[in-house]
């Protein structure tokens, strides 16, 4: 039997704290700025797994 490399991808959920003069700004922060780390995840999103098959095809044709 074989074993197949399988792209998969999921949706979590996180709250990020932004330092800012409005929620508005706050949002656009969150949004662009690069510096923020990404924040933990809090949570799966239910039903959001799904096989990746373009990642897959990938894998395989580089061998990987």
């Amino acid at each position: 039997m074989k074993t197949y490399k399988i792209a998969c991808d999921w949706s979590v959920y996180g709250v990020m704290y932004v330092e800012a003069n409005s929620l508005k700004e706050a949002i656009e922060k969150a949004k662009n700025d690069d510096e923020l780390p990404l924040p933990p995840a809090d949570g799966y999103i239910d039903s959001s797994f799904q096989v990746n098959e373009e990642m897959t095809e990938y894998f395989l044709k580089e061998g990987n």
